[in-house]
């Protein structure tokens, strides 16, 4: 991740944070899940893209419970 301009989270190891033109990209991982979050969808979609070139990985749509949070 710190390959596409994301910096690891300090104070969580599973939290990465990307800052860009003024936009903040947050990824969190669990286990085998990954949640995105970002104001703008079409930014969320550009994440995606880019993880798909270097991971396998399945879009399960939006979150509807995320335990824990």
């Amino acid at each position: 991740m710190k390959q596409k301009g994301f910096r690891q989270c300090r104070s969580d190891i599973n939290i990465y944070v990307q800052t860009k033109q003024g936009q903040v990209v947050y990824l969190v991982l669990y286990v085998n899940n990954l949640l995105i979050f970002n104001k703008n969808l079409d930014e969320i979609k550009k994440v995606k893209l880019t993880l798909l070139k270097v991971f396998e990985m399945k879009d399960l749509g939006e979150t509807e419970f995320c335990l824990g949070i």
